[in-house]
């Protein structure tokens, strides 16, 4: 016969499915109340005591994410996100998340590759649209920059801001007369833009000060 092992102490993470549920909301709660007087710290432990009890809960994961996130604690963030991203990679609001990371700690290219994997998720995701497009304007990449900018605005044709780089993006690619129909639209949505105004003013010099 095989002898009776002793018991050990037991601990909150060892408890008994229905109790370690009931210790895991009883934890969030914590971390919301917190979070709710703006102690971020504390709800910060709170999350990450959550992310103990339930390793495997992408919700949980991209919570402690967005908190490290707005502590500016960029690579913590991005941990978080990647697990979560890990955990349910259908996600694109969660790829988008860990791209917003990856931008901030300066991974301009696994932020690319997180934006494009949200956008096949959900084709017309206009968060990650306006991030991947802005990636690719920032590096020069003006007719993928433009394609992007277009697409969002068929979808939100008022936008001053999209229609603004869509003209940097004409001007990059030494399309004047692109840059000034981009900067003529700025001006019908918002007659008053001084940005716009100064720059078909200037667009003549081939220079355009956006």
């Amino acid at each position: 016969m095989n002898s009776p092992q002793a018991s050990s102490p037991t601990s909150p993470l060892s408890k008994s499915a229905p109790d370690t549920a009931a210790l895991l909301d009883a934890t969030l709660r914590f971390a919301d109340a917190h979070y709710a007087l703006q102690d971020w710290l504390a709800a910060r432990d709170f999350l990450t005591l959550a992310v103990q009890m339930a390793p495997d809960q992408a919700q949980v994961q991209a919570a402690l994410g967005s908190l490290n996130y707005q502590l500016q604690d960029y690579p913590a963030a991005i941990a978080s996100f990647a697990t979560a991203v890990r955990l349910n990679a259908s996600d694109p609001d969660v790829q988008t998340q860990l791209a917003m990371a990856l931008l901030r700690n300066k991974e301009v290219g696994a932020a690319e590759a997180a934006l494009l994997r949200a956008i096949e998720l959900r084709p017309n995701f206009p968060t990650a649209i306006k991030l991947l497009a802005d990636i690719k304007l920032g590096r020069g990449r003006y007719p993928e920059a433009a394609a992007l900018y277009g697409k969002l605005i068929r979808q939100h044709p008022d936008q001053v801001g999209v229609f603004l780089c869509l003209a940097k993006c004409f001007f990059g690619v030494g399309d004047s007369e692109g840059a000034g129909a981009a900067l003529g639209q700025v001006l019908t949505i918002d007659p008053n833009n001084e940005i716009a105004r100064d720059n078909l003013l200037v667009l003549q010099g081939n220079t355009i000060p956006l």
